[in-house]
C-alpha cells in the first residue's frame, strides 16, 4: 500500500482515535495505566501492597502551555534499533483528557484529539505542534508510552512565547521526565523581574501523592517548608513569588519530595515585562536514594 511505503521513512502511522479512560492496561488506544507504590526512606513514606510501578515504558512531559501567546511543540525520537509503536495522551491539570489542535509535519495537516498513536522507524523523529488561538491560556501535561522491545522513544518539548514585539519570540526546551523525580532539587530565581514557576505532576492512576517542598536560600538555610497533596493524574503549578510572598526578590533552591515512586517535576523562569522564558533544571536525588 502507498501508506505503508510512506510510513517506512519517518512516521508509519499517525491517526487520531477515541480516547478511552481506562485504569488498567488494555490494547493500544487505551489510557496508560501508570500505577505506583509508596517508597520508604523519606519522611511520611510507608510501604503499601506491591503494585507494578509502570505497566509499559512511559515518559512524561510535565508542562504544556497553549493559547494566543504560547505554543508547545513536541519532538519524539526513536533512539532504539527497531520500529516502535508509541501512544501520546494529553491531559488537563485536573487529569481529565484534553483535546488539542496538533499540526504534524509528517502529513502536513491539523488534527484535534486528546490522544494519538504512531510508529517510528529507528533514528527517525516526529514533530507535533500544539497551538490555540482562543485567547485564554491552557495548561496541561502529557504521557508518552511505547511498546516493549528494542525500539525506544524519547523526546523533548519546546515551549514558545510570543514576545511583546512581533519580531522577537522567546522559547525554551524542556526534557521529558522518566517519572523518577520523587526527590529532586530545583533552583529558583525571583530577582531582576523574573518569577520562577515549579510544576508538579502525579502521573499515577492509583495513588495520591503527598509532597513536601523545602525552600532554601543560597547558603542552604531553610526559608520555608510547605506541603500539598496531588490527586491521581493531577498537575499543580506554583508561581513562587505569588504563592509565597516571602520568596519575592530571592533566589535559592527547592527540594521536592514525594511519597510515591512515580513523580515528575519541571520549572520555568519567566519575565512578563520582556516576554522571556527559560527552563529550570532538576537535579535528581532519587537514584541515590534507591540504592
Amino acid at each position: 500500500m502507498k501508506v505503508e511505503l510512506r510510513m517506512k521513512k519517518v512516521l508509519l502511522l499517525l491517526l487520531p482515535f477515541v480516547f478511552l479512560h481506562a485504569q488498567a492496561l488494555g490494547p493500544i488506544g487505551l489510557s496508560p495505566a501508570i500505577t505506583t507504590r509508596r517508597v520508604p526512606g523519606l519522611p511520611s513514606r510507608e510501604d503499601s501492597s506491591p503494585n507494578a510501578s509502570v505497566v509499559i515504558p512511559s515518559r512524561v512531559f510535565p508542562r504544556i502551555l497553549s493559547d494566543s501567546n504560547f505554543e508547545t511543540t513536541f519532538v519524539l525520537i526513536n533512539t532504539g534499533s527497531a520500529l516502535v509503536t508509541f501512544q501520546q495522551f494529553f491531559f488537563a491539570a485536573d487529569g481529565k483528557p484534553a483535546s488539542y489542535t496538533i499540526h504534524t509535519q509528517a502529513n502536513s495537516e491539523d488534527i484535534t484529539t486528546s490522544a494519538l498513536q504512531g510508529v517510528l522507524a529507528p533514528g527517525s523523529s516526529l514533530r507535533l505542534d500544539l497551538s490555540d488561538t482562543s485567547g485564554s491560556i491552557r495548561g496541561g501535561w502529557s504521557v508518552l508510552t511505547y511498546d516493549n522491545g528494542p525500539g525506544t522513544v524519547d523526546g523533548y518539548a519546546i515551549i514558545r512565547r510570543r514576545g511583546l514585539s512581533a519580531a522577537f519570540n522567546s522559547e525554551t526546551t524542556v526534557a521529558s521526565s522518566n517519572m523518577q523525580d520523587y526527590s529532586v532539587y530545583m533552583p529558583f530565581d525571583n530577582t531582576l523581574g523574573f518569577r520562577s514557576q515549579v510544576t508538579l505532576v502525579n502521573p499515577a492512576a492509583n495513588l495520591s501523592s503527598q509532597v513536601r517542598l523545602t525552600y532554601l536560600n543560597l547558603e542552604g538555610q531553610v526559608l520555608l517548608i510547605d506541603s500539598l497533596t496531588l490527586l491521581p493524574e493531577q498537575q499543580v503549578t506554583l508561581v513562587l513569588p505569588d504563592t509565597y510572598p516571602d520568596l519575592a526578590n530571592k533566589s535559592g533552591s527547592v527540594l521536592v519530595e514525594s511519597d510515591i515512586d512515580r513523580f515528575s517535576v519541571t520549572g520555568l523562569r519567566c519575565n512578563d515585562a520582556y516576554g522571556t522564558i527559560a527552563a529550570l533544571p532538576t537535579m535528581n536525588r532519587s537514584a541515590s536514594l534507591s540504592q
